[in-house]
């Protein structure tokens, strides 16, 4: 499935200086679809589902994402920021549906032997942007942090869990813990 994401979002004409936006709780497409971005080398910026307007707004409108995958269950909040923003960007559903919007489904059809001898993308540096978190917020509005390729792979080798054992997280993927156990498991073979 990741291939699949990968593949759809460089068919969306995306960039390595682009963004992808996401407002989604731990879904079974979650991950699937943060490993097709870097896979893509296109950096990710998600906010937690349980943000308000004036916080995904202000988060955002940093990063100004060029396609953004949300819940269902918030797509409203983020259509209103993807207009208050202005953005042009097109909105994908991860976690149940909405009528007349497009489901992150629509990007796995069927791509043959372009899955077959894919390659991940180039990135120009490890220093580049590969995901942007925020801070907790308890002083105001929360800060965007980057978080650069080396950094994420550094993170990987912290742990060392096997393809034996099971990582339980409970933490979202907006906070430095559930990006710890998204590079984790895709780094050990855990599950």
């Amino acid at each position: 499935m990741s291939i699949k994401v990968a593949l759809s979002l460089l068919d969306l004409d995306l960039k390595q200086t682009d963004f992808i936006g996401i407002m989604a709780s731990n879904t079974s497409y979650l991950m699937p679809l943060c490993y097709g971005s870097c896979f893509a080398a296109i950096p990710f910026h998600p906010v937690d589902v349980t943000f308000d307007k004036e916080v995904v707004s202000h988060c955002w409108g940093k990063s100004r994402p060029k396609v953004i995958f949300c819940d269902a269950s918030v797509y409203d909040l983020v259509k209103s920021v993807v207009e208050e923003l202005d953005l042009n960007a097109p909105i994908y559903i991860l976690k149940d549906s909405v009528e007349g919007v497009k489901h992150i489904e629509d990007m796995f059809s069927n791509r043959g032997n372009q899955e077959i001898f894919y390659k991940p993308s180039q990135i120009s540096s490890g220093d580049q942007t590969a995901v942007i978190l925020c801070s907790s917020g308890s002083t105001g509005l929360p800060k965007a942090v980057t978080i650069s390729h080396n950094v994420m792979k550094t993170i990987g080798m912290l742990f060392s869990e096997t393809c034996e054992d099971v990582f339980l997280s409970f933490s979202s993927l907006f906070w430095i813990s559930g990006l710890n156990s998204m590079i984790n498991t895709a780094m050990t073979g855990s599950t």
